[in-house]
């Protein structure tokens, strides 16, 4: 087969062309390709810029609820703290107003101490110095009088107690602490339940 000067050109021709193709279709396929990475790029970048966004006001509201709890909490702790003190101080005077009130009240108050806490057989009720100085006439006789068909009966005894208020009444080996100290700290919890109650929950202040 002969090919002529004229056949061979357009052989080189031909292969030009098909060559000038697949480059353009080459060219083609790789900007297309490169769009497509472009845009998965962008939409990728959208989607970590949209989850930062988010986490972040996740947890700036996490950071707000935080700080409005603690705020709410100090809060109450305040408050409690300022109810706390309220009431220990109305327990602290009325202890003092017990053992600061006038002499025939003070007894009456011991009598009927007596009366709520003696035992059977006799027992010796021990009083402070100040109590002993101030001490009814016949109190021991009235004492004995309100006992009278219970089996139980009480002395004086004259060696004076240190405890302020009140008194202690012994049995041979046991011993009854009725001062008004040891009173108050045995019903501690209840008397404190009772005022918060009367002072806080019934007047609607409660928080």
């Amino acid at each position: 087969m002969v090919i002529t000067v004229s056949g061979l050109e357009r052989i080189i021709e031909k292969i030009q062309d098909d060559n000038k193709k697949t480059c353009e279709e080459i060219i083609e396929k790789a900007q297309a390709q490169g769009s497509l990475i472009i845009d998965e790029a962008k939409a990728s970048a959208q989607k970590e810029e949209e989850t930062m966004i988010s986490e972040a006001r996740a947890l700036a509201d996490r950071e707000l609820r935080l700080a409005a709890s603690r705020a709410e909490h100090q809060h109450k702790k305040g408050v409690l703290t300022a109810k706390t003190e309220i009431i220990s101080e109305i327990i602290s005077e009325a202890l003092q107003a017990l053992k600061n009130m006038p002499d025939e009240q003070y007894f009456q108050a011991v009598k009927s101490l007596v009366k709520k806490y003696a035992r059977e057989g006799k027992g010796e009720i021990c009083l402070s110095l100040k109590d002993q100085s101030r001490l009814p006439q016949g109190f021991e006789a009235d004492l004995n009088r309100m006992l009278e068909g219970t089996g139980k009966s009480v002395v004086i005894n004259k060696e004076p107690i240190s405890s302020e208020g009140g008194f202690i009444i012994r049995y041979d080996k046991i011993e009854q602490n009725c001062s008004f100290d040891s009173l108050l700290e045995a019903s501690l919890d209840r008397i404190k339940d009772s005022l918060y109650n009367e002072l806080f929950v019934a007047d609607g202040s409660e928080e």
